[in-house]
């Protein structure tokens, strides 16, 4: 069994998408290391309206 966390996409205020780091790295066109730095506390902490920030919402099991 394989968990896989769900992410919400915001930037700004505005929600952009919802999925997992796949699935999101591939509709933004960057590496699922970049979404996984967009749910870090320090890209959090640098957050203005022009940055992504993700937020981890559940773990899916596959």
């Amino acid at each position: 069994m394989t968990y896989k966390n769900i992410y919400a996409v915001y930037k700004g205020e505005k929600f952009l998408d919802l999925g997992t780091a796949e699935e999101l790295a591939k509709r933004f066109k960057v590496k699922k290391e970049t979404v996984w730095f967009w749910n870090s506390p320090a890209n959090k902490r640098r957050a203005k309206k022009k940055r992504k920030i993700a937020i981890k919402i559940e773990e899916e099991n596959k």
